[in-house]
């Protein structure tokens, strides 16, 4: 951070990473309002707002749609965690909040600065069942997903009736992590012994852990998997000027193995203006050569564009402390070389904001993730980005979508696609390559192995992983290329959760990115008052889509209802549809103009057995008509079970049919259900969606 007191030199990168820690490091003397909207954005993006002024703060507040969301998501998840504390305390439960609304309302003096994202719960081991239990039994709770493989924790997805989704992170051993291993034990015992009970004003929080503990989680969390976890970090510069013990916190450290973990995270801390005193440094550190090397590199790398991901020596040092010796093998083979050419990009001044990126999708014919990408196209070039549509293959039946190139032919063979991408990736030569689903991932990972100047890859998972999994070598390949990639984006929480739980993907690497709806679909007319019901099923007709439960459903609706329908869409099972297909339903084959068929339409059918997050779903939603869906996936987030639609079982012809019938015979339920409807689709428009996506964009070019 070139001529910034008190840390000059600690930065390599431009602008406007580099005016956040300048902002930082200036002091709290500074004038307010002397933040401008770039760094308050970056700032909220890091979780770093709590280190600006409470004047920049006030000032700035209407500035930030990042924070504004923060601080709402935060209100919501408050209300839950509330009653989540208060069931678990009648239930006789001690129950911990570790960091997120425990340490905001200690340590930060305005709402604006109290933004954190999760809520992590610590019980003791020996009252996890009962825990289970109730969380389970809690209307919020969409399922116990299983024991994260590398951590002794559960990552519990709740739904606001709101509709926001959020997670609680359940753990049982708050120094649990492999990099943990053969530490801390006893640590969690120990911290329980010492707890206080919740305060009279308090008792939403819980327990109260010891500070030396909270603070040694936060250190190890912060430095867990090389994230460098900025908010973590946030909160240690906090803990630290709000007065912490500081001699039961080395000795805690020193006790159980931690005190390397302490001082890296300390350092890190006091770069960034936490008030450590120096023989807390020096008592922590356990000398060696990763400590030596990381306190070298430190003043010499930017931390905000640090991912802790790719190949740096910075990564090497954090690993040589405490990782398992493959890691410590690979990373000492990868990162030195590394390292030049990421210090020559951070150096490199970026100069416009924008960049190029490449959307890759499997073929040019007119489907979902085809039609997402070519509007995901369309909406960054208006904003300025120089982006193009590609599809691995062209040729086609009619409709399709309108592409910029193509990889290969109908009849190229799978082997020959990534070396004609590499190809393509040469001459294009794009900062970044977006690849929309799963035949994508394979191609671009082989295309981009070994290459000179690769662009980055940012995988778009769009459906549901665990359905599309073969089986165990089947799923390490997936996982090995999951791993190859920069960024990965989930369309939606169950997707994000899949990931994680059944890939082992990092919970950081994948970003929440639902697709969206264009502004005209909101436009279209509520379906008028027809004395029949008109049911529109629309998407491919194969195996995974279940059109025939779709069209026996119908038929047996038809029975008993003046019930009819269309079916848009094409594929495999087609000649098995017709045959099936009742007097009253058409099949129409594929379509382009799905708005006509909507403006048919009473209510969309959609009978899928797996689903990332729907888009159809969400077109018949902002068209104000209501859906009868199966409960996989993504749908139950855009889809509220007798409200906007109605949800059954996979498979479940007469559970479908029912829904018909009743919808079939009270059309005033049916207006109430569209309207509630749209309303909910108002959280997916496409610019919403095209904002997401740009952030993504935009922090996998910076690095």
């Amino acid at each position: 951070m070139r001529g910034t007191e008190p840390n000059e030199g600690w930065l390599f990168a431009a602008d406007p990473a580099e005016r956040v820690l300048a902002a930082v490091a200036a002091g709290w003397e500074r004038p307010a309002g002397s933040v401008d909207g770039a760094v308050f954005e970056l700032a909220c993006s890091h979780g770093l707002v709590g280190l600006l002024t409470p004047g920049d703060v006030v000032d700035r507040h209407e500035l930030s749609t990042v924070q504004t969301r923060a601080v709402a998501l935060g209100i919501v998840m408050r209300r839950s965690l509330r009653r989540l504390m208060e069931r678990l305390a009648a239930a006789g439960i001690r129950a911990a909040v570790v960091k997120g609304p425990a340490l905001a309302d200690r340590l930060y003096p305005t709402p604006g600065q109290r933004i954190f994202t999760d809520l992590d719960l610590v019980v003791p081991s020996a009252e996890l069942g009962r825990t289970l239990e109730i969380v389970a039994s809690d209307p919020e709770c969409l399922g116990i997903p299983p024991k994260r493989p590398r951590a002794d924790k559960r990552d519990i997805p709740f739904r606001d009736p709101s509709g926001v989704v959020f997670n609680v992170d359940l753990h049982w051993d708050l120094f649990s992590y492999r990099q943990l291993r053969g530490r801390a034990a006893g640590a969690t015992e120990q911290a329980w012994e010492r707890a206080r009970p919740p305060e009279p004003d308090q008792t939403h929080l819980g327990w109260l852990l010891p500070d030396e503990v909270v603070a040694a989680f936060l250190c190890t969390h912060a430095l867990l998997d090389h994230r460098f976890r900025l908010v973590l970090f946030r909160d240690l510069v906090e803990v630290a000027r709000h007065g912490l013990d500081w001699e039961t916190a080395v000795r805690f450290a020193h006790d159980h193995g931690l005190a390397g973990f302490g001082h890296l995270a300390w350092s890190v801390a006091s770069a960034l203006g936490a008030a450590v005193p120096g023989e807390v440094l020096a008592e922590t550190s356990t000398g060696g050569l990763p400590l030596r090397v990381a306190r070298e590199l430190l003043p010499r790398t930017d931390l905000v564009r640090f991912d802790g991901k790719r190949p740096h020596l910075l990564n090497l040092a954090v690993t040589l402390h405490a990782d398992r010796r493959l890691d410590r093998a690979v990373l000492a083979l990868r990162a030195p070389r590394a390292y030049p050419r990421w210090r020559r990009r951070v150096v490199a001044s970026k100069g416009d904001r924008f960049g190029s990126v490449m959307v890759l999708v499997s073929s040019d014919r007119r489907r979902g993730a085809e039609v997402f990408g070519e509007r995901l196209v369309e909406g960054l070039r208006a904003r300025g980005w120089k982006a193009s549509l590609v599809a691995l293959r062209a040729g086609g039946s009619d409709p399709r979508v309108q592409v910029d190139d193509a990889v290969g032919g109908a009849d190229v063979s799978d082997v020959a696609l990534p070396r004609l991408l590499r190809r393509l990736l040469r001459r294009r030569r794009p900062d970044v390559v977006l690849a929309n689903g799963g035949a994508t991932l394979r191609t671009v990972v082989a295309a981009t192995r070994f290459m000179p100047g690769r662009p980055r890859v940012v995988y778009s998972s769009i459906g549901e992983p665990r359905y599309w999994v073969r089986g165990p070598w089947h799923a390490r390949i997936q996982r090995y290329l999951l791993g190859r990639c920069d960024r990965i984006t989930a369309v939606s929480e169950a997707t994000r959760s899949q990931l994680i739980d059944s890939m082992g993907v990092a919970p950081d690497r994948v970003t929440v990115a639902p697709t969206g709806v264009p502004d005209h679909w909101f436009e279209l007319d509520p379906p008028l008052p027809h004395p029949e019901l008109r049911v529109l099923v629309a998407g491919a007709l194969s195996t995974e889509k279940d059109p025939l439960t779709a069209v026996q459903a119908i038929n047996l609706a038809a029975a008993d209802a003046d019930v009819w329908a269309k079916i848009a869409g094409d594929g495999p099972l087609r000649t098995e549809v017709e045959a099936a297909a009742g007097p009253r339903i058409e099949v129409l084959g594929s379509a382009a103009e799905m708005e006509e068929l909507f403006g048919w339409a009473d209510v969309l059918l959609s009978t899928s057995r797996t689903e990332g997050l729907p888009g159809v779903v969400l077109e018949a939603a902002a068209a104000g008509r209501p859906v009868v869906a199966t409960r996989v996936g993504g749908t139950p987030e855009v889809v509220t079970d007798g409200t906007t639609g109605i949800l059954v079982r996979p498979g479940d012809v007469e559970g479908a049919a029912a829904a018909l019938k009743n919808l079939a015979a009270d059309p005033e339920r049916r207006r109430r259900m569209g309207a509630a409807a749209r309303e909910l689709a108002r959280r997916y428009t496409m610019g919403a969606s095209i904002d997401r996506y740009e952030q993504v964009l935009r922090s996998t070019i910076d690095g």
